[in-house]
């Protein structure tokens, strides 16, 4: 059985050999499964164990995460169209989840090009590369409050003293981890950033976009005016 004490007598350079050696042999079996998952879907064996879809096959059957079956399965209709991203993945130029965020987006006439800028590139990289071929619109400002969460009503202090034991030292990695908030692109040189905030930086936002209404209501008004100057017989 293989476990990290296993691999504790290597040393460095049959270590990296190795894993190497093991990084190839997942390319190659990752480039495959789209190939095999395409085709158990064209012929609908699916449905010989009860499953609904093949999505219900690689779930239930072989207890895939969903999103992994997705992306395997999005993976293999884009081979079908595509057979050379099955051997980008194998040479380990394009990886299965940028592969996943770019095929609702590869056509006939541009899947050349895109492939090509899309070699050894990160998530976000693709991301970007996305936002230029096919870009989206602004998203609306919006700004609400969030729901308040329902607390119990808090127990009288004696009986807290009581019942709860006094809290140990907690360690760095023993603080709640909090979803990370990053810049999603939407277009060229556009993104989109949700956050939360309190409301003394509510009550900011408000007052800089009022100030900002008022700005754009002064120079409109101040462009209409001028153009109704220079109209011919203007007063």
């Amino acid at each position: 059985m293989i476990n990290t004490s296993s691999v504790r007598h290597l040393d460095k350079h049959r270590l990296l050999r190795n894993f190497s050696s093991l990084v190839e042999r997942d390319r190659r079996d990752v480039a495959t499964m789209p190939a095999y998952v395409a085709e158990i879907n064209r012929r609908k064996l699916y449905l010989e164990h009860a499953c609904p879809s093949m999505f219900a096959f690689c779930v239930q059957r072989f207890h895939m995460s969903e999103a992994i079956a997705v992306k395997r399965i999005r993976g293999g209709r884009a081979a079908t169209r595509f057979p050379c991203v099955l051997g980008m993945i194998g040479r380990g130029e394009l990886h299965l989840s940028g592969l996943h965020l770019l095929a609702a987006h590869l056509t006939e006439d541009n899947h050349k090009e895109v492939l090509r800028r899309a070699r050894h590139r990160s998530m976000r990289e693709i991301e970007k590369l996305i936002a230029r071929i096919a870009p989206k619109p602004d998203v609306p400002s919006l700004i609400r409050a969030l729901p308040r969460k329902k607390t119990e009503l808090p127990l009288p202090i004696q009986t807290i003293q009581e019942e709860v034991p006094a809290p140990r030292s907690a360690g760095p990695s023993s603080a709640p981890l909090k979803p990370r908030t990053r810049p999603v692109p939407l277009s060229p040189r556009r993104y989109k950033l949700q956050v939360t905030i309190g409301e003394e930086t509510k009550d900011k936002l408000a007052e800089l976009q009022a100030i900002r209404r008022r700005r754009k209501l002064r120079s409109v008004t101040r462009l209409v005016g001028s153009r109704t100057l220079a109209r011919p017989g203007a007063v």
